[in-house]
């Protein structure tokens, strides 16, 4: 027989049991309602992070095309750096250009205007020698009185020359002191300076011209240092070309070729380079 009570007390400890275990379920279905809750919330954080990063990989593709759409903007901006750079390099050569032709223009205007400017010069000095004559070999002596020397060539030539008609006479002094240097008679007109060519031209073996020591005679036009220059420069030329005449008139420098040839009249030495 079962004792009293007994199966009271097993239900009340079964009872108890399921109780636990209820209380147990109880406590693990409220761990896994949290443990729900963590994960619903991992889930939302999940989410929102699957739309940030959508959204900052649509950022990155505009900042990516924005990256691209700055280079093509750079690339056009260097083109048209160079094409600027070209522009204004073209345009500094045919400006330098432009102002080398201005300076070589300039140049030449000037180099002309200075070239007109000392003939014009030498013309006038030489007008103001028209009426001097060079005479070469006049033996020097110390005290010498120049204007009674000329008279007394005068008088050997027979020149019709007087004694007023001698306004100045100097004898040129050369550094070298064994040289002797031409006398200079500056007369009062052309005439007597041409008188003296004619006579002398006429009495070419003369010897006796009046002067003790005096051997020979050489009469020249009174040139500018620069036509002298060029006279110089004319006398080789003569020799080097076969020329047969080379003279003075009036300041001017002449040559010919020969007896039937023109006369050439030189002014310059590039004249004595265009000789044939």
């Amino acid at each position: 027989m079962t004792k009293p009570g007994t199966n009271e007390d097993d239900i009340l400890l079964r009872l108890k049991k399921m109780e636990s275990k209820l209380d147990n379920t109880l406590a693990e279905v409220k761990v896994l309602k949290e443990e729900n809750k963590e994960l619903r919330n991992i889930i939302s954080e999940l989410q929102t992070t699957a739309e940030d990063i959508k959204k900052s990989g649509s950022a990155v593709e505009e900042l990516r095309e924005e990256i691209e759409s700055c280079k093509t903007g750079m690339e056009f901006m260097n083109a048209e750096f160079e094409d600027t750079k070209k522009n204004l390099e073209r345009a500094s050569q045919e400006s330098m250009v432009n102002e080398h032709d201005k300076f070589e223009s300039t140049m030449r205007f000037l180099n002309k205007k200075i070239s007109d400017l000392e003939r014009t010069n030498d013309n006038l000095e030489q007008q103001s020698r028209n009426n001097n004559l060079e005479f070469h070999g006049v033996p020097h002596s110390e005290k010498e009185n120049l204007p009674e020397t000329i008279m007394k060539i005068a008088n050997a030539l027979k020149a019709e020359i007087t004694a007023p008609q001698i306004v100045q006479c100097y004898r040129v002094r050369f550094r070298n002191k064994d040289k002797t240097g031409p006398v200079i008679a500056k007369f009062s007109s052309e005439q007597p300076k041409k008188e003296f060519l004619k006579v002398k031209k006429a009495k070419r073996d003369i010897k006796d011209f009046g002067v003790e020591g005096m051997k020979q005679l050489f009469l020249n036009e009174n040139l500018t240092n620069y036509r002298s220059d060029v006279f110089f420069e004319a006398r080789a030329a003569k020799q080097k070309k076969s020329f047969k005449y080379l003279w003075t008139a009036n300041g001017n420098i002449y040559m010919k070729k020969n007896d039937g040839a023109p006369r050439i009249h030189i002014e310059s030495k590039d004249d004595l380079d265009k000789l044939k």
